[in-house]
């Protein structure tokens, strides 16, 4: 008696199609919860408010960054080769998880004062210390949320995030209209982040076992080596203009710096993390399933896609800046629209840096990606410091600007070169993009300073540039369909 047909594993193209749909309900959730929260706090509390709590979250996500081992990635990036290993390695990556949020928690503890000194801003000590919560609840939580992402199954990351978004949302409301400080953000993300390690365990329960996988540690230990310098490296090219506007120009500025840096990434991120949670799981199978060939084409159009996606969100609110702030966040902010300006173009290079440092990781080159860091952090260093005096917080933009440049040059190049594309492929995208940049001129031209009349003029120039992007990318459509539907099976024949 035969043995039954194996079912055949579900195409790439699938499992991508899937999880791009389920990644943009997890992103549009939350970038729309974020928008409507951001203008409702905006009219509730200060810019100075903002600054601190902006202080606040440099210092724990800086040592977030300083304690980075990059379980998550080893874990994503290697098969599991049976039911045994997958729990030792999930126990495993869960303890280490706890002992890294232990570590941090200790950390904020003792050093607050000492932040709060360097800063001279006595206010920081008790945010501090109550913000050391943070990393610990998020260390918490079930890592049953890496294997969904691992697997692509990002349905229930869906629902996950959604139940923790939708309850930060009106928690941290709530505690804006009774407190009106501070304080009130750094209690709205604890709790936030507290109810979001309960939730993960009704949604991905993966309870642990105390065990401890040698193997995956080793592993750990050699991908370290080459991610906790580039994490560090990325956390001052992100972070310590953050740094040093709040100590060399006070809160106050640091609140507007914020507010448009926060703007600005609301519609990278909207794009961006859609893609964010399957980019590296995808370029990986691509390249297992079909060499470095099919890995770069997935790599080209997702790039070309997404920059034709963020042209049509950016350029408009570019052209706009001065009327989004206004009417979005009040006149009382108005100070905000240049650095917005110039933060823009920071998140559009920023995004395609990150698609670029997805396809290293996936090549097996983390090394190329920490190198130039190195160089890109140099960089970036000696342009803050010299124009952030100068110039004051817009010089700090226009320093993180300059950085991304580079740093979407050098990885970028080196996919072309290491996957063997033709030299032309970015300055082709670059010429079409520049086009769509220069139609919307007209537009402003006639429609500025017109308040909401503005932004609706803009809406109409996001249109036309994703009518010019169907009418020429033809190609790229043609590209994107195989790998988003997969190859067809006998099945689909039949039923065509």
């Amino acid at each position: 008696m035969s043995a039954p047909p194996t079912a055949a594993p579900e195409p790439l193209g699938k499992k991508m199609a899937r999880a791009l749909s389920y990644s943009a309900l997890i992103t549009g959730t939350a970038q729309l919860l974020s928008l409507v929260r951001s203008m409702v706090l905006a009219r509730l509390l200060l810019p100075d408010d903002f600054g601190l709590f902006g202080l606040v979250m440099t210092v724990v996500s800086g040592l977030l960054i300083f304690t980075t081992m990059g379980v998550e990635q080893v874990v994503i990036t290697t098969p599991i080769e049976s039911e045994e290993q997958r729990l030792r390695w999930a126990s495993t990556a869960w303890w280490v998880n706890l002992a890294k949020g232990v570590v941090i928690f200790c950390a904020v503890q003792a050093l607050a004062s000492t932040f709060a000194g360097f800063f001279e801003e006595p206010r920081l000590v008790p945010l501090l210390r109550m913000a050391a919560l943070v990393p610990l609840f998020q260390m918490f939580s079930s890592v049953g949320l890496i294997y969904l992402s691992k697997e692509l199954d990002l349905k229930r990351v869906f629902y996950w995030e959604s139940l923790k978004g939708i309850f930060g949302f009106v928690v941290t409301l709530t505690l804006c209209f009774i407190l009106k400080d501070v304080r009130a953000l750094v209690i709205g993300l604890i709790l936030t982040e507290g109810a979001g390690a309960a939730f993960s365990y009704i949604i991905a329960p993966m309870w642990p076992r105390f065990v401890l996988a040698r193997d995956l540690l080793a592993r750990v230990g050699r991908f370290s080596r080459s991610v906790l310098p580039v994490a560090i490296m990325t956390f001052i090219t992100t972070q310590i203009d953050d740094v040093a506007i709040g100590k060399l120009l006070g809160t106050e500025e640091l609140g507007y710096y914020t507010l448009a840096y926060t703007f600005a990434l609301l519609p990278i991120r909207l794009i961006g993390q859609v893609l964010e949670r399957m980019m590296l799981p995808a370029f990986a199978r691509a390249i297992e399933e079909g060499g470095v060939a099919q890995g770069a084409a997935l790599w080209l159009a997702i790039f070309e896609a997404m920059a034709w996606l963020l042209a049509a969100l950016l350029f408009p609110i570019f052209y706009f800046h001065e009327e989004v702030v206004v009417v979005v966040y009040g006149a009382q902010w108005a100070r905000a629209a240049p650095l917005l300006a110039v933060m823009l173009w920071l998140g559009l290079f920023r995004s395609w840096t990150h698609i670029s440092s997805r396809m290293l990781f996936a090549l097996d080159k983390p090394h190329i990606n920490a190198r130039a860091k190195y160089v890109e952090t140099a960089i970036f260093l000696g342009l803050l410091f010299w124009l952030v005096p100068a110039y004051g917080a817009i010089g700090g933009a226009i320093a993180g600007l300059v950085n991304y440049i580079l740093a979407f040059l050098f990885r970028s190049v080196y996919v072309v070169w290491r996957c063997e594309m033709p030299w032309l492929t970015l300055p082709r995208a670059a010429a079409k993009l520049s086009i769509a940049f220069a139609m919307l001129a007209p537009i402003w031209w006639v429609a500025r300073g017109q308040g909401w009349l503005s932004l609706l003029a803009g809406a109409a120039g996001a249109l036309l540039i994703l009518a010019l992007a169907v009418y020429t990318e033809r190609e790229l459509v043609k590209t994107i369909r195989p790998l988003i539907r997969g190859p067809k099976t006998a099945r689909d024949d039949h039923d065509t």
